[in-house]
């Protein structure tokens, strides 16, 4: 997974977004030279294992577009104010959004323990 858009400097919501969910490649352990050697490949488990990996990849995506999500709404909240005029209840709603990163957050950096 790649990111192709640029960050602006003067957001600092969004630099500490970048800098926390870096894309990790969640990588399978690899066999040893005897196993390279004596075991054929499998050309249905290395299919299963790419789709396994393409699984794990959309996971990630999924948390770390809900928390750049909630961090973007955040970031209106905090800085204009004219974007929030629809929510009369803002404390209840920030801390909704705080919740929402929070949550993704937790999935995101539980998904990368399971997998290493």
């Amino acid at each position: 997974m790649t990111d192709d858009f640029q960050i602006p400097p003067s957001d600092p919501f969004t630099q500490q977004f970048a800098q926390e969910n870096q894309p990790q490649e969640h990588s399978q352990p690899q066999p040893s030279q005897e196993q390279q050697t004596s075991q054929p490949v499998d050309p249905r488990m290395e299919a299963m294992q790419r789709s396994q990996q393409t699984l794990i990849s959309a996971i990630e995506a999924y948390f770390v577009s809900e928390k750049a999500k909630g961090l973007a709404n955040l970031n209106t909240y905090m800085v204009n104010s004219a974007g929030i005029g629809e929510h009369p209840d803002v404390v209840t709603e920030t801390i909704k959004l705080i919740e929402q990163i929070t949550h993704a957050d937790g999935c995101i950096q539980g998904l990368r323990r399971i997998m290493t």
